[in-house]
C-alpha cells in the first residue's frame, strides 16, 4: 500500500485534504491511516509542536518514528498510510522516502498550494474560532514556519512523484471540502492497485510533466511568433501539435490555466493518456478558457 506525504504552509488545507483521502480510500474498502501531531503528541497544540527548535525537533523525531511504524505493518495489513504534517525540511521528507523504500512501498507527495494571504486568514479565523487561543500559530510563528518552508522539487527522486494541488477559496466556499475534484481521481487506486508500476504509468504524474512543458513550448512559440495570435505550432514527442489563439497569453496566465487544468483532470482523466493525449487534451482546455 503507498504512503502519502502532504505537505505545505501551515493552515493550508493540508488535514481537509488528508481526511479526503482517507474518505476516498475507505469508500474502496482500502484501510487508512493518518499520522500528524494530533496523534504523536496528544494533548500538544500544533503551535506548541513548533514553538521553539526543541519543540519542532521532538516533534519531527515523533511523526518520523510513527511513520516507519505504520509503514513497516503496512504491508501485512495492507494500510494506506498518510503523513499529514508541515514536512517542509527536504531532509526530512528525504529520510521519509528511505523509510517507505526500505520496505519496497510506494511513496508519493502531495504539495497543497495557497496563497499566503488565505493563508494567513484562516489561521486567524481558526484561531479566533477556538477556546484555546493557542490553538493555532501566532502570526509571527506562521511567518517564520512559511519563510523557512523548503518546497518539494520534482527532479528529486525524494520528491517523486509530486502532485501540485491549489486549494482555491472559490472552491472551499461552494464545496467546504478542499479538492472535492479529487472525487474520482486515479492517484488512490492507481497507487494501491499498481504498487510497483513506472511512475510514467500514472495519469496524475504524466499530466504534471507534460503540462509543464507545453507551458514551455507555448511561451517559446508566442516569442517566435510576429503577430498577436494566430496558429501556433507545438513540436512534442515526435509530432506538431496547433495551437489556436486570438491573442497572446502572459506566462502568468498559462501557469494559472495549467493549476485549474490539473484540477480539473483529476475528475476528468484523457480518453488518451498517453503523453501527446495529454498534450492535446491541455491545449484543448487553454483554447477553452
Amino acid at each position: 500500500m503507498p504512503c502519502l506525504i502532504i505537505t505545505g504552509h501551515p493552515s493550508a488545507g493540508k488535514t481537509t485534504l488528508a481526511h479526503l483521502f482517507a474518505e476516498r480510500a475507505r469508500a474502496r474498502n482500502l484501510a487508512c491511516l493518518i499520522i500528524n501531531e494530533a496523534s504523536t503528541s496528544p494533548g500538544r497544540t500544533q503551535a506548541a509542536c513548533y514553538a521553539t527548535s526543541y519543540d519542532e525537533k521532538k516533534s519531527r523525531g515523533a511523526l518520523k518514528a510513527a511513520f516507519d511504524r505504520a509503514v513497516a505493518a503496512s504491508r501485512e495489513t495492507n494500510t494506506l498510510v498518510i503523513l499529514d504534517s508541515l514536512n517542509y525540511i527536504k531532509g526530512f521528507r528525504y529520510e521519509l522516502y528511505c523509510i517507505s523504500k526500505a520496505v519496497g512501498e510506494r511513496h508519493g507527495v502531495i504539495w497543497v498550494l495557497n496563497d499566503v494571504s488565505l493563508v494567513q486568514q484562516w489561521n486567524a479565523l481558526r484561531r479566533q474560532s477556538s477556546a484555546d487561543s493557542e490553538a493555532f500559530y501566532s502570526d509571527a510563528l506562521l511567518q517564520e514556519l512559511m519563510q523557512r518552508y523548503e518546497p518539494p522539487d520534482s527532479r528529486n527522486r525524494w520528491d517523486q512523484p509530486l502532485y501540485r494541488v491549489d486549494v482555491r477559496p472559490a472552491e472551499l466556499r461552494k464545496t467546504g471540502l478542499a479538492l472535492n475534484l479529487l472525487e474520482k481521481s486515479p492517484l488512490l487506486e492507481g497507487m494501491s492497485t499498481k504498487q510497483h508500476a513506472a511512475s510514467d504509468a500514472n495519469t496524475l504524474n504524466n499530466v504534471d510533466s507534460v503540462s509543464q512543458e507545453i507551458c514551455t513550448l507555448i511561451s517559446a512559440a508566442q516569442n517566435k511568433s510576429t503577430s498577436a495570435g494566430g496558429k501556433l505550432p507545438i513540436p512534442i514527442y515526435g509530432t506538431t501539435l496547433y495551437f489556436q489563439c486570438a491573442r497572446r497569453i502572459p506566462p502568468t496566465e498559462i501557469k494559472r490555466l495549467r493549476r485549474q487544468y490539473i484540477l480539473w483532470i483529476a475528475g476528468h482523466p484523457p480518453e488518451d493518456s498517453s503523453e501527446r493525449g495529454i498534450a492535446q487534451s491541455f491545449l484543448d482546455y487553454i483554447q477553452a478558457q
